[in-house]
């Protein structure tokens, strides 16, 4: 069961999204949020996503596993809708396609449908919690069963560094890292590194607010 909630994981946070694999903190170019930067910062990305009721965007995911010295790569197209409906649509490398809508989670690879109910795996729910803070801009109100840590890029992002302290969930996933684009708040980038140490990295682009006016894409049969 364990091998089945992270092959999921991989694959619906899979935004996935990262070009780097060391700790923030020893990277050129960044630097620790003082306690006033962060009150700042999470002040402005809880107002500003407060009015952002749905996302539209294109991603590309490049997934490093240990075993291999080539990163997969695969494309698509995500979607969100407030409040608890998440879609990852990849259309290269694989035909595949995660939809979560409230308490339920349907995965089509290849034709083969298969519905999850996530009360019933605390593991996968927990990500999804982590995945709609993130969007919603709530990371700072996990609690306290996540360390989290805020840097500045050189660009001007922010990045937001979770780590779980749950040992069900730090058995699977080592940390998450947000990247939150300046002045738009929008998210950039998503890094997952398991602690199998394969690493899986989103980019999100050409991000569209509040466009989708229907839930059409996130029916579960």
């Amino acid at each position: 069961m364990k091998r089945f909630s992270a092959n999921i994981i991989t694959l619906t946070f899979t935004i996935s999204i990262l070009a780097f694999v060391g700790e923030l903190k020893a990277q050129e170019g960044r630097k620790a949020l003082s306690q006033a930067e962060v009150t700042e910062f999470t002040t402005s990305l809880k107002r500003v996503s407060s009015s952002i009721n749905s996302i539209e965007s294109s991603f590309s995911q490049e997934k490093i596993l240990p075993m291999f010295s080539k990163k997969m790569v695969s494309q698509g197209v995500f979607r969100y809708r407030r409040e608890n409906k998440l879609e990852f649509y990849y259309k290269t490398r694989m035909k595949y396609r995660m939809v979560i809508n409230g308490t339920k989670m349907m995965i089509d690879n290849g034709g083969k449908v298969q519905i999850i109910n996530l009360d019933n795996n605390a593991v996968v729910k927990e990500m999804k919690t982590l995945i709609q803070a993130s969007f919603l801009g709530k990371l700072h109100e996990l609690g306290d069963s996540y360390s989290i840590s805020y840097f500045n890029e050189r660009s001007g992002a922010v990045v937001v560094e979770v780590i779980p302290k749950l040992k069900s969930v730090s058995d699977m996933i080592k940390k998450i890292s947000v990247t939150f684009e300046p002045s738009s708040y929008v998210v950039s980038r998503l890094v997952l590194e398991e602690a199998s140490k394969s690493v899986t990295t989103y980019y999100f682009k050409n991000q569209q607010i509040n466009t989708i006016n229907n839930d059409e894409n996130f029916h579960i049969k």
